[in-house]
């Protein structure tokens, strides 16, 4: 027989059967306490619903799909194993911008990361260290431009190869008219969000930008004052 807990009615109480202190009644038993239910996923919803309708719309189920999609392919990017200096996206992205923009200094670099002057410095600082970049002489002799060695070509191919296989592994549940349609979608989209050079740079910054570039790439034509590009007819 379980032990009874706390104000348990089954639990012998101290008062109870003695009489009280003018001696007429005996004292009657404690009631036990119901513990606290916590809403069930019916109510829950409920609750959710009740506070959409109060504020803002509620999420359709498009936008809700397509954030889930983005958080799975980020995710799967992330987990990528790799050395430890690439143990972040910070430290990816700003080795692939190297690879895609050879000698470039510090200070355009950034931009294709969205980072600040002093963490973009200790992120390069990282990379120099675990000898995948190495610092050169700018233009002007007094700039660092920088460029992948022999490990950091290697490592991007790496990691681009990679990203590349879950990428088609995700777009290959599509048939050809789906890939058709969804690509086409992806283009307006991207077109359509591109607000500027910078923008585009921290866009295309893990990009196998070959394929994309020879059939239109969205962002460069945006930021370019373009027209929305083709479909690919290969």
């Amino acid at each position: 027989m379980p032990a009874p807990h706390r104000g348990d009615a089954n639990k012998p109480l101290r008062n109870q059967g003695k009489a009280n202190a003018i001696g007429t009644q005996p004292m009657p038993p404690q009631k036990a306490k119901k513990p606290l239910a916590l809403p069930t996923k019916h109510v829950q919803h409920t609750y959710m619903h009740i506070a959409h309708i109060k504020g803002a719309p509620m999420t359709q189920r498009t936008e809700n799909l397509l954030g889930v999609l983005a958080l799975l392919v980020t995710d799967e990017m992330n987990s990528q194993t790799s050395v430890d200096a690439l143990a972040g996206p910070t430290a990816r992205a700003i080795l692939n911008a190297i690879g895609q923009y050879p000698n470039s200094s510090i200070e355009i670099l950034r931009e294709a990361v969205d980072l600040s002057h002093p963490a973009a410095v200790r992120a390069v600082a990282g990379l120099v260290e675990a000898g995948l970049v190495e610092k050169k002489s700018g233009a002007d002799k007094r700039s660092v431009a920088l460029a992948l060695t022999a490990s950091g070509k290697r490592e991007t191919k790496r990691l681009q190869a990679a990203r590349d296989r879950m990428l088609q592994r995700i777009v290959g549940r599509l048939d050809d008219n789906e890939r058709e349609v969804l690509e086409n979608l992806l283009i307006k989209i991207l077109w359509n969000e591109t607000r500027d050079p910078a923008h585009a740079m921290q866009l295309c910054r893990l990009c196998d930008d070959g394929p994309c570039l020879k059939a239109g790439c969205p962002v460069e034509c945006s930021e370019q004052g373009l027209p929305m590009p083709a479909r690919s007819s290969t």
